[in-house]
Parts: structure tokens; sequence; C-alpha cells
């Protein structure tokens, strides 16, 4: 014969500790979700306006070293000079690998970068984050990306597409 009440307690004490569960998980996730949305977006540095000259895109230093399994970024700068609003997208490609091992992807994919294209209206400039992300155990030397803007409607930008590279010296 089975005991009724022992039963009914039994099944009580699952559905209360199944309830402390999900009350403690949902807590949890509203934290976790409080704490990553109030983190900081670190901004690009502003470009000292000296340095802008005639130049539609640059960086503000083109080479940066990151030892091997370190994070670093690279700040990228675009500016419309024509004299409406313009389109710009960002595309990358490898130059340079100090390894032909390696496939051109593998190395690409330690660059990231926003692909989204974005409008600037005449004059502005948008700085941009590049993050550079060295895995463990990389081949040391010196890796050159193609950094490519394209540019339009033509009839506003000076060139349809800009390049400059970024040096990367894996140390």
């Amino acid at each position: 014969m089975i005991n009724k009440k022992g039963a009914i307690e039994f099944s009580m004490q699952t559905i209360i500790i199944i309830v402390i569960g999900v009350v403690v998980l949902s807590l949890g996730l509203l934290f976790v979700k409080k704490v990553f949305h109030n983190a900081p977006n670190i901004p690009a540095p502003d470009l000292p306006s000296g340095m802008w000259g005639e130049e539609a895109v640059m960086f503000r230093s083109n080479t940066i070293e990151v030892k091997q399994g370190d994070t670093d970024k690279a700040f990228f700068y675009v500016r419309n000079l024509g004299s409406d609003i313009a389109n710009f997208k960002i595309s990358a490609s490898v130059l340079k690998k100090a390894s032909p091992k390696l496939s051109d992807e593998k190395v690409l994919s330690w660059l990231t970068y926003n692909p989204k294209p974005f409008s600037l209206g005449s004059g502005k400039d948008r700085a941009l984050t590049f993050l550079i992300d060295v895995p463990k155990g990389a081949n040391l030397g010196t890796y050159m990306y193609d950094i490519q803007v394209d540019c339009e409607p033509a009839n506003v930008c000076d060139e349809e597409t800009y390049n400059t590279e970024l040096i990367l010296k894996v140390k």
C-alpha cells in the first residue's frame, strides 16, 4: 500500500525546488543582461585634425604589434571629401602572410570589423575599430591586410574605391 501523505509531500517538495530553481535562473539571467548591457563601449580615439590632410581613408597607425594569443585594436577613419552624402562599405583581404601554409581565410579570421555599409554627409568622418585577435601558436612574422573602402555614388567620391594597408606584426 502506498503512503499517500508521503507521496503528496514528495511531490510538493519537488514542485517547490523547481520553482526556486526557475526563479534563481531568471534572476541570474537578468543580472547578466544588465551587466553586459551597461558595459562601456570604448570609442575610437579622435584623430587630430591636422593629420587628415586630403586623405579620405586612414589609420591612426597602420602598423600594429600583437603577441601570440593576445588581442588588440586598430583604429581606422573614413572621411567624406565629396560635396554630398556618400555611402561607404568596408572589406578586407590578405596581401601577405608569414607562412604560405596558412590559408587567407584563417589569417582574415583574426581581423574582426563591422562590414555593414554606412553613410556620411559631406565633410563628415567616422571612426571604425578593427579588433585583431591573434591565436596562440600563430606563426611569428608580418602579415599585411588590404583594407578596401568602396564609395558610392561615383559622382560624389573622388575615387570609387580607396585602399590602405594594415600591417600586423606577430611577436
